[in-house]
């Protein structure tokens, strides 16, 4: 299987380090911003889907979702999974924070939050912050010409021995 790097840009400085002196962090210790869900998303999906740039400045690039048995150009599968996350954050933040006894208002603030968050402008921007946690360069994919994908695995053309196909590490 080729092997496919994964480039985590970590932030130098932690904006959650700051957030929970001022009320700006959900239950689940992320930011109530874009970054915010953009964190979550990853930490939902990270291991399912892979960005990959456009070969040029000006062009787009592309989701890749795992399916099984291979890497797969799929940007509608991302943009669901962008909402199914969203949607999820009534239980994920609300939840949590009516049963953890918060103030009304600061509820209301995580339900205005949750709505906002449901917005097709927001899942396209938590999108865009995610892609740069989670590229992965065009010629990773299919970099080994002796390994054979096919629809249930991997065959390698130099043992002969055919295997599970497996996400890369």
């Amino acid at each position: 299987m080729s092997a496919i790097v994964r480039q985590e840009v970590e932030i130098a400085v932690k904006p959650e380090s700051i957030a929970g002196e001022v009320g700006l962090l959900g239950p689940d210790g992320r930011l109530l911003t874009q970054q915010g869900n953009a964190k979550r998303f990853l930490d939902a999906y990270r291991q399912d889907i892979l960005w990959v740039p456009g070969t040029t400045l000006n062009s787009a690039g592309e989701w890749y979702v795992w399916d099984g048995t291979r890497w797969t150009a799929n940007e509608q599968k991302v943009r669901v999974l962008a909402q199914d996350m969203t949607d999820n954050l009534g239980f994920t933040l609300v939840k949590p924070a009516i049963e953890g006894r918060w103030n009304k208002k600061d509820v209301d603030s995580l339900i205005e939050f949750w709505r906002s968050s449901q917005k097709r402008s927001e899942q396209t921007a938590l999108l865009a912050m995610a892609s740069a946690h989670i590229t992965v360069d065009r010629g990773k994919f299919d970099a080994d010409p002796l390994m054979l994908g096919l629809t249930n695995g991997v065959l390698d053309l130099k043992t002969g021995t055919y295997g599970p196909a497996e996400i890369p590490s």
